[in-house]
């Protein structure tokens, strides 16, 4: 097993696809878009007010999340089956083994990766790939 992580790291995450102000880079308008916003008429709205000038994506304390994770990065397990289990088919050795990338990552960055910069605009996520492997000798 290979575990990575960080701890105490803190970074903004403001790029192209979550910020308030609505532009081509934005592909959709959801709920909280219209009732979370601040405005004179919702002064309890908890974020920065929509559209404007670009002052309300400034990085600032709104912006900024605890980029603190733990990610099972890589596991491998295997087994090597007893010789005498396959000597009458003629193998003298069979092993099966397993492979695993990315398997997990506990975060409550709601990003992507916090791996990456906060404010990468790079829109995919990390990768989960899996392999396994049989291996015979005669």
């Amino acid at each position: 097993m290979l575990w990575t992580g960080t701890g105490g790291r803190k970074d903004f995450w403001l790029n192209a696809f979550n910020n308030t102000n609505f532009s081509a880079t934005r592909y959709a308008v959801n709920q909280q878009d219209v009732t979370n916003p601040w405005s004179v008429e919702n002064r309890d709205g908890t974020w920065p007010r929509l559209g404007g000038s670009g002052n309300n994506t400034a990085q600032t304390s709104f912006w900024l999340y605890d980029m603190t994770y733990l990610r099972l990065k890589n596991l491998q397990i295997g087994y090597t089956f007893p010789k005498p289990l396959f000597r009458k088919l003629g193998v003298s050795n069979f092993r099966v083994a397993g492979s695993a990338e990315n398997l997990v990552t506990l975060t409550s960055y709601p990003g992507l990766d916090p791996e990456k910069a906060g404010n990468n605009n790079n829109i995919y996520p990390i990768i989960k790939s899996y392999s396994v492997a049989v291996q015979l000798s005669f």
